[in-house]
């Protein structure tokens, strides 16, 4: 069982730049000051408990590796300044919220709530998303994918596939590279209203 949340609490930096393994939820926490974490998994237990995660670095930058891709987490949610680089996430049926900005940078990034076959969970982009690099997520049969800013606004992103969601929500346009755009196991797409046009662009096939 979870004990609880473990609260890290700092008015300056955090750094650790180093694989970190949950045995209980646990919540990063600055005063507008950047937060740096290796990889984060849950801990390798049986029976496997899998933990939530949460990062505020308010108006600080937000900086981690992989997350719940080897043992996968509960929640996570991650809260920050602009230009987050995206790492790969997965959650065992927990969600994925994700405030700040997105880049894509170096690889394809994978979203997953469906890990230890979990039925899925929302993910929430609450901004933009640049990038040239490919973007895949999978809320799973209960979960709900939703875009609230622009992708490729500036730079186009490769590619989005969006492998199961109950529902997609697009809340403004999308430009998207030479991949194209693939919705797979998709319930319904929801448009808007965003307060202008929304263009969902693609020079792939």
């Amino acid at each position: 069982a979870d004990p609880g949340p473990l609260s890290i609490v700092s008015s300056g930096a955090i750094s650790a730049n180093l694989p970190i393994h949950l045995q209980q939820s646990t919540q990063f926490i600055t005063t507008n000051a950047n937060i740096t974490l290796g990889s984060v998994n849950s801990y390798a237990a049986n029976p496997l408990v899998t933990y939530n995660l949460g990062i505020n670095a308010g108006t600080g930058v937000v900086t981690t590796g992989d997350i719940g891709t080897k043992i996968p987490v509960y929640d996570v949610s991650i809260i920050g300044a602009g230009n987050f680089a995206l790492p790969n996430i997965t959650t065992a049926g927990g969600y994925i919220s994700i405030q700040p900005s997105i880049v894509l940078i170096a690889a394809d990034r994978s979203l997953k709530t469906t890990a230890l076959g979990f039925t899925g969970n929302i993910i929430d982009i609450g901004s933009s998303v640049e990038g040239p690099f490919g973007l895949s997520l999978d809320g799973g049969s209960a979960g709900d994918v939703h875009f609230y800013g622009a992708l490729g606004g500036t730079t186009a992103v490769s590619s989005v596939n969006v492998l199961n969601s109950r529902d997609l929500y697009v809340g403004a346009s999308w430009n998207i590279g030479t991949g194209g755009v693939s919705f797979n196991n998709l319930g319904t797409l929801t448009l808007g209203p965003s307060g202008s046009p929304i263009l969902l662009t693609s020079s792939g096939p």
